[in-house]
């Protein structure tokens, strides 16, 4: 736009008159431009489009390396979640969802951020276990615990027993490393017998055909199955061949009698008594199967279902005794008995038990104990006769014939002061063997010092402990 700023001339005014020089003003600014709403929608959908795409991309980041195709494989494939789970089975992608498959079971879908790994193997699973936990520093003992723990649930009992040993380099009496170690004792004892049992098959299908023709798969597993089940009849206790009031006390009495009595009663104890409990094993919390049994066949002797109240157990847990209240030696103050009178729900607890007892059962742990006692007197008598006769004295007489030279065969030796066999103008070999014969005969009639048998554990707490209870009941005292 072009305006002028000079004042008009008038007519007929013009010879004096300037025409100024005009002056001219442009605009250099633009207008405002604004964007088209449909283009604006169109960037906004096109955003929200492509985030859930790089979410994806970002949750399928750990399973870049792992062996996953688009298509089922008959290969059987370990997954591990991000729960620390293990699943198995033919596992493939399908858009970004994981699908296992375990036979010809209903597959299952997972997410993609559900799975931490998908690895051939236990042992590469387990290196992406630890991977996936980015460890920066040495694992500690409880990291080192769980990773026991998750190797023995998988079954890989050689990697289990690498973290055993580094467990034990720093804390050598973990109690939960124990327990972990007796689950893997058994671990390897099942793949030992799997072993045994999948050998005998081969064996048994190599001598079937070398004889007889070739037989079916399932009629060449049935014989050693029922071997290794014969043989598994033969192994310590398991819950089948268990009491059956075995967990009623090991859930609600044995923790009493052990928090209460097993501070004097127990095989180590400096004091014998009749009555003993089995403890936890070193570092353990609980008592063994074993040890609670023991426990319950020591304890029924003493309860009497007719009368629960009136029990020994019931009676000795209510009041005072021990060698330091029978001597005096402990003050009164300081006499108490291992249930007080106010701890009424522990004595309830033990009446209940023994109510619900049957005399049958208290009857058969009685006979058991009295056989058992029965053979630890015979064993005590044959002790006993031993040490008389390894205590009584060797007669002269006795060692002097046993020194003296074989009698001769007539009765007296010959003239010339040799015997007969040293003597070449009378020897024969009927007469040199008649003598050898008298001779071992004289030789096992004397009463010859023998050898005594090898006493394999002299200080034997559990021998000294029965031995001593067995001569208190017998009123023979101890010398």
């Amino acid at each position: 736009m072009l305006e002028s700023s000079a004042p008009k001339i008038q007519q007929g005014d013009n010879r004096h008159a300037v025409i100024p020089r005009r002056r001219h003003r442009i605009e250099t600014t633009r207008p405002r431009q604004i964007m088209n709403p449909c283009w604006q929608l169109l960037i906004c959908l096109c955003v929200l489009m492509s985030w859930p795409g790089n979410q994806s991309t970002l949750a399928d980041a750990p399973l870049a390396g792992s062996p996953l195709t688009g298509v089922p494989s008959n290969k059987t494939q370990y997954v591990l979640l991000n729960n620390d789970r293990v699943l198995s089975g033919t596992v493939w992608m399908r858009g970004s969802s994981v699908i296992v498959r375990r036979g010809h079971e209903a597959e299952l879908t997972l997410r993609a951020n559900q799975v931490l790994a998908v690895e051939d193997d236990l042992i590469r699973l387990y290196q992406a276990r630890v991977r996936s936990q980015r460890r920066r520093t040495l694992p500690s003992i409880n990291v080192l615990i769980s990773d026991l723990r998750w190797c023995i649930d998988q079954g890989i009992p050689d990697q289990a027993t690498q973290l055993l040993m580094q467990i034990y380099s720093a804390s050598p009496n973990h109690p939960v490393a124990l327990q972990l170690e007796s689950r893997l004792r058994r671990l390897a004892e099942l793949d030992s017998s799997d072993e045994d049992s999948s050998a005998a098959v081969m064996n048994l299908d190599a001598e079937s055909s070398s004889v007889h023709e070739i037989q079916p798969a399932s009629h060449s597993v049935e014989r050693p199955a029922l071997d290794s089940m014969h043989h598994r009849t033969e192994l310590p206790i398991n819950p089948t061949t268990a009491p059956a009031s075995l967990h009623r006390f090991t859930a609600r009495v044995q923790p009493i009698l052990i928090s209460r009595c097993a501070r004097c009663h127990h095989d180590s104890a400096p004091v014998a008594t009749n009555w003993n409990l089995v403890l936890p094993p070193s570092g353990a919390l609980r008592v063994t199967q074993r040890g609670s049994i023991a426990n319950l066949e020591a304890t029924l002797p003493h309860c009497d279902p007719n009368r629960p109240s009136a029990s020994a157990l019931i009676t000795m847990a209510m009041q005072c005794h021990g060698e330091e209240v029978e001597t005096g030696t402990l003050s009164r103050a300081k006499q108490q008995p291992p249930i007080a009178e106010h701890e009424t729900a522990l004595v309830r607890t033990l009446v209940e038990w023994i109510d619900s007892l049957s005399a049958q059962t208290v009857r058969d742990s009685l006979q058991s104990q009295l056989a058992s006692s029965d053979d630890e007197t015979e064993m005590l008598n044959d002790g006993e006769m031993t040490r008389e006769r390894r205590l009584s004295p060797i007669q002269p007489s006795e060692v002097a014939a046993s020194l003296s030279s074989p009698p001769a065969l007539d009765g007296s030796p010959p003239a010339s002061g040799r015997s007969p066999i040293e003597d070449p103008s009378t020897w024969s070999p009927i007469r040199e063997s008649q003598a050898s014969a008298a001779y071992d005969e004289q030789t096992r009639n004397s009463a010859r010092p023998v050898r005594l048998p090898v006493v394999e554990n002299p200080d034997n707490v559990r021998h000294f402990n029965r031995e001593t209870r067995l001569l208190r009941q017998l009123g023979l005292g101890r010398e």
